[in-house]
């Protein structure tokens, strides 16, 4: 049988930078360096926050051992680094984590004046266990956390430990990466308060009081109860990995978290190297936020598909400016089927 290769490229329009930084973005932790050293301090890239590796008071009565830049998380940002925190893996405190002091009342990271925000990190837990992810601690009201639990819950609070949308038992697992999300609307009629694993909705809240002031230290990776530099009085360490930390001052769609920004055009499904495809498979792919249009180029020579363009498009040209990000190619696909992807540009190759 004749075998003939397909390549469908998707090109974007006005491609986005990798920094996916928004009007509303309050704070963004990249927390970035080289892999293996030891963390020291990570600058947001929106306002200028710092975040300061700290060690507990009392550090030494355990086997907590350091921050270090580790292996990033593999959605966004995936050639950068994570913060790595090697903590005791059965006693979470003392330990090491990360503080970002506290400037004065209602400021920004105390989310006091904000209506609707959202909070945003990837996590990689080493050990499940009673640890922050991130938290603003200052009692009732004045306070809001992101927490990992025992049992793979994830928490997210805001004033009381009561006032919780829990993920629920099981929703991460140890030595696996999750993108968690915590989004708080106050106008909500029925959910104020939401949390999300990997995109999906796991739990609600029907708290829509927005946190108080707090006076205290925003911590990553644990739980900071004082405003020091270093913090005196401190708990509750991740071991584990955490990564891209971001703070917007809005109620974030699913479709704008993290977890789905992307370069231009990316993500393809079928993903890379994919076999087994559906003969009839409709390809599917995701897109920034300032992209406009994508050009679909579908033909069977790859140095067609590669140098066409709307002024030679060299009979390769399918779709020019669709705003949808599907598309159905005609007929069936030849069995036999590898799915390849760029940077800017999305292939599938089928043989």
């Amino acid at each position: 049988m004749c075998k003939k290769t397909f390549i469908l490229v998707v090109v974007s329009l006005l491609l986005c930078s990798m920094s996916a930084t928004r009007g509303g973005t309050i704070a963004h932790w990249q927390l970035n360096g080289t892999v293996g050293e030891k963390f020291v301090s990570d600058t947001d890239i929106v306002n200028g926050y710092v975040a300061y590796k700290f060690y507990d008071a009392t550090y030494g009565a355990n086997t907590a051992t350091d921050v270090f830049y580790g292996p990033p998380n593999p959605i966004y940002d995936s050639g950068g680094t994570s913060a790595e925190f090697i903590n005791d893996p059965g006693d979470n405190d003392p330990g090491v984590g990360l503080f970002v002091p506290d400037t004065g009342t209602n400021t920004p990271l105390d989310l006091s004046t904000f209506s609707a925000f959202t909070i945003e990190a990837f996590i990689h837990p080493y050990t499940l266990r009673q640890s922050v992810i991130v938290r603003k601690y200052g009692g009732d009201p004045g306070q809001y956390y992101v927490d990992l639990r025992s049992d793979g819950d994830v928490q997210f609070s805001i004033n009381s430990d009561g006032n919780a949308a829990a993920a629920g038992a099981g929703a991460v697992r140890e030595n696996e990466w999750y993108h968690v999300a915590a989004v708080f609307d106050e106008t909500d009629p029925t959910a104020p308060m939401k949390i999300y694993i990997d995109g999906e909705l796991k739990g609600t809240a029907n708290f829509r009081d927005r946190p108080g002031d707090s006076p205290r230290g925003f911590g990553i990776g644990s739980i900071i109860r004082d405003n020091n530099s270093p913090p005196g009085n401190s708990g509750q360490f991740f071991h584990g990995r955490i990564d891209e930390v971001r703070l917007s001052d809005e109620a974030l769609s699913v479709d704008d978290f993290l977890l789905n920004a992307v370069e231009g055009a990316g993500r393809p499904s079928p993903v890379d190297g994919a076999t087994d495809v559906p003969r009839d498979v409709v390809l599917s792919w995701m897109s920034s936020r300032s992209v406009k249009g994508h050009d679909v180029y579908f033909g069977t020579v790859r140095e067609d598909v590669s140098n066409a363009n709307r002024t030679n498009p060299l009979n390769v040209l399918y779709i020019q400016g669709q705003e949808g990000k599907t598309y159905d190619p005609p007929g069936l696909l030849q069995i036999g089927q590898t799915a390849r992807s760029g940077v800017s540009r999305l292939s599938l190759i089928v043989m």
